[in-house]
């Protein structure tokens, strides 16, 4: 984890929602010129490395 896990700023609750998807999640700090071809081209190779991953691993998806 590259940030440590953060009181809430301003916030009254629980949010579970917010932090499950906040431990799951991959978030990509695309640059925002990037071609919407460029786009494609990154989200596809992620994704087939995870396909990758999961096929190693012996993981039925």
């Amino acid at each position: 984890m590259i940030l440590p896990d953060m009181l809430p700023y301003r916030s009254e609750g629980d949010f579970a929602n917010a932090r499950r998807l906040a431990e799951t999640g991959l978030s990509l700090p695309l640059n925002p010129y990037l071609k919407k071809e460029e786009v494609e081209f990154i989200i596809e190779m992620i994704l087939n490395f995870f396909c990758q991953v999961v096929n190693f691993a012996g993981i039925k998806s």
